[in-house]
């Protein structure tokens, strides 16, 4: 295996780390709304409630903060294999 080919998979690893990642954090997301969405005799045509709405901004906050992260943690995986694929010294192909 070549430092390209270490390099190739390295990205390709972190892209399907960081969909797992945003999956998971729709998954979160989607639950906590559910939760506080789902009480027994909510009338909806009253609209949503204040604590719908925190629930809701909470969920999407924490759902940001966990693209963010997995983004990150994305670049900085794929950081690492360029510096390591520039250190070998035998590519000198663009990245």
């Amino acid at each position: 295996m070549t430092a390209r080919d270490s390099y190739n998979q390295t990205v390709s690893n972190a892209e399907l780390t960081k969909a797992a990642a945003l999956a998971a954090g729709e998954m979160a997301r989607q639950v906590a709304i559910d939760a506080v969405s789902s009480v027994v005799g909510t009338n909806l045509a009253l609209g949503a409630s204040s604590s719908q709405i925190a629930a809701v901004k909470s969920a999407n906050n924490a759902k940001l903060a966990s693209v963010n992260a997995a983004e990150a943690a994305k670049q900085a995986s794929i950081a690492v294999a360029r510096d390591t694929l520039r250190n070998a010294g035998a590519d000198s192909n663009p990245f």
